[in-house]
């Protein structure tokens, strides 16, 4: 045999081997591959899913940073309606206390300017406030109960309540000077406890 049939049958070998190579096994090898980039797109789906419940949770403690007070505004026609502010609560603060504390400083310059004001006497100071399992007190100067007439009276009332309702689910009972208030102003304004929206109905 000369050299060019021995060239010629070693090319032949070499395209029968890389014909039989690119039949029979790259495909298999390729899909041998497939399942591992699978597992790591289902890795990272899981993950990211994974993240949901803490979010939630970020989520529901900013809802959580903040109490509700209530003011007073009125519309063009002149009737009073209440007026619920939103204030920032500090770390570790207890939320009723905290809400309580704002209401008696009344609103804020912004929104007096907006038409927004309050019935509670600047006088009035909040004494303590007692927690325990089943009700919470809160024990406010008698200043809170005089002064103003029977309107005004009846109004810083269902600031009270509004406020006390918004930020506890807790029976919140009202104290002045360290005894249970029933009877409020001169008038002998008359509400029954614990504080409710049906208080002021008797």
């Amino acid at each position: 045999m000369n050299n060019f049939s021995k060239i010629l049958l070693i090319l032949v070998i070499c395209l029968g081997l890389w014909w039989g190579y690119d039949t029979f096994f790259a495909d298999k090898i390729q899909k041998e591959k497939e399942p591992a980039t699978n597992v790591q797109e289902t890795v990272v789906k899981d993950t990211d899913t994974s993240k949901l419940p803490d979010e939630e949770k970020v989520s529901q403690q900013k809802k959580e940073e903040s109490v509700f007070v209530y003011f007073l505004s009125s519309d063009k026609s002149g009737n009073q309606f209440l007026k619920p502010v939103s204030r920032n609560i500090p770390e570790d603060s207890d939320r009723v206390e905290y809400a309580l504390t704002q209401l008696l400083k009344g609103p804020n310059p912004v929104e007096f300017s907006s038409g927004v004001y309050t019935e509670v006497p600047k006088e009035t100071k909040l004494i303590n406030i007692t927690v325990s399992s089943d009700k919470i007190i809160v024990n406010l100067t008698s200043n809170f109960g005089v002064g103003g007439g029977s309107d005004s009276i009846y109004s810083r009332m269902r600031q009270l309540i509004k406020t006390v309702l918004a930020n506890t689910k807790k029976p919140v009972y009202l104290y002045l000077d360290g005894k249970q208030a029933d009877i409020l102003g001169g008038e002998g304004i008359t509400f029954s406890q614990p504080l409710s929206e049906n208080s002021l109905d008797e």
